[in-house]
């Protein structure tokens, strides 16, 4: 439950409190595209999910993209937008967070 609106349902908060699992160091100059591509494999894997099964799922929910361009989220190749991340999330059936977080 959110006790301010500086807290996530995790109890973590939004500012990145010492120790919290929302320090992340991230390196602009690093060649990785996102930053999620491992956790929706990980998920992805964990759901018994091919490629072509994530590829299938969310074209059916409009996002007209294919196993390749799925792959290349997942080894960080490709970069992702908002809309796509919610629809992952919602294919996935996980928060944000989960793949933000890792």
């Amino acid at each position: 439950m959110i006790r301010n609106s500086s807290q996530v349902s995790n109890g973590h908060s939004f500012f990145g409190d010492k120790g919290s699992s929302t320090d992340h160091k991230i390196n602009p100059a690093s060649s990785n595209m996102n930053m999620i591509g491992p956790q929706v494999k990980f998920v992805r894997e964990s759901l018994g999910l091919t490629l072509k099964d994530l590829e299938f799922k969310c074209n059916s929910l409009g996002w007209d993209i294919s196993y390749t361009s799925l792959s290349k989220i997942e080894l960080r190749n490709r970069k992702i937008t908002d809309i796509e991340l919610y629809i992952l999330c919602q294919v996935l059936k996980v928060k944000s967070t989960v793949l933000l977080e890792g």
